[in-house]
């Protein structure tokens, strides 16, 4: 009874338990192999993650320097505000623009020779003249340019032409710088009556500065040989008519106008009063294509010269093809041929 297994028996049982044995083996082997590649994938992986992704690597700084962001950021607001308040419209300083006479008599200094910017002073004042000497060999006299105001005494009207041309022709030549335009003129006055008194009183104002500039520049023309010249534009040819008649400064020996008119109805009917009771040749001039308020003062002009028979004035058109500007050639023809019919 105690022999129930035979030694072949006790043999397989012993194979069995050895090839169960190995089997648990290498299942075990197997499986800790499987985890070791597991946890050396997981550790590639996290390590890609980090690189590929730099705010992660930098969340733990940001997360220790919260604190001294926040502050900055409360700074950096608080200094922002402060920036709006300076720049609101109530806190900006706004700058004058530079004076228009400043203005032009830089821009002569800076293009033009310094030998020919002569300053004239009138009164407390200097005021830039332009002077070219005579080139010829007979000396005619000294021609005085007077540019119509808002211009520049280099005016490409008309006048900075004669300033070049007639010193060849054995005239001396000063341009004038004008002073600025008056202000408030033409008066924007609701009544004809209160237009007429404000035009008035700033034309008054306007005539005795520039009849003082007119008598320093004709006292310095003296110093020159021959007969005094006076070429005047626009606004300009018409005050100095008032301001010869009413003796304001020394007559020259003979006046040319060059589209010459004021820009309300009362200061052109006094111009041309005065200029038919003026003692002095007067040269008209005008343009084919002008201002429409110089076809009516020249009107006027024409009307009271007529009325008061005055023999030594000539009245002239020429023909241009640009609004405002003489023709070169034409306007020196004509003022060449009037000087030679009253002897000069």
């Amino acid at each position: 009874m105690f022999n129930l297994f035979t030694n072949t028996d006790r043999l397989l049982v012993t194979r069995h338990c050895l090839l169960f044995s190995i089997l648990f083996i290498v299942i075990a082997f197997s499986s800790l192999t499987t985890n070791a590649f597991a946890a050396q994938q997981e550790d590639t992986v996290n390590t890609n993650q980090e690189q590929n992704d730099p705010s992660a690597q930098k969340s733990e700084e940001k997360q220790e320097g919260s604190e001294v962001g926040n502050k900055d950021v409360t700074a950096n607001s608080e200094e922002a505000s402060d920036s709006n308040k300076s720049h609101l419209r109530s806190n900006i300083d706004i700058v004058a623009p530079v004076n228009a006479l400043t203005t032009k008599k830089n821009d002569l200094k800076h293009y033009l020779a310094a030998e020919i910017i002569q300053p004239v002073l009138v009164g407390p004042e200097d005021h830039t003249t332009l002077v070219t000497t005579n080139n010829a060999i007979n000396n005619k006299g000294v021609m005085i340019l007077l540019p119509d105001w808002q211009q520049t005494a280099a005016s490409p009207k008309a006048l900075n032409a004669l300033r070049k041309s007639f010193p060849d022709q054995g005239w001396t030549t000063i341009a004038v710088q004008p002073p600025n335009k008056p202000e408030n003129y033409p008066s924007y006055a609701i009544e004809q009556t209160a237009r007429d008194e404000e035009n008035s009183k700033t034309l008054g104002d306007y005539q005795q500065q520039l009849a003082k500039i007119i008598a320093a520049v004709t006292e310095n023309a003296k110093g020159y040989p021959g007969i005094i010249l006076v070429v005047a534009e626009g606004h300009h040819a018409a005050l100095l008519l008032n301001i010869y008649q009413e003796a304001l400064a020394e007559k020259p020996t003979a006046f040319i106008m060059l589209s010459a008119h004021l820009n309300d109805i009362q200061a052109n009917v006094s111009a041309a009063k005065n200029l038919s009771l003026l003692e002095l040749p007067v040269l008209d001039l005008y343009l084919k294509a002008d201002n429409p308020l110089v076809m009516s003062s020249m009107k006027l002009r024409k009307k009271f010269v007529n009325q008061e028979l005055k023999s030594n004035y000539r009245q002239k058109k020429i023909y241009n093809t640009h609004t405002g500007y003489y023709p070169t050639e034409s306007l020196i023809k004509e003022i060449n041929g009037w000087l030679k019919s009253i002897g000069w």
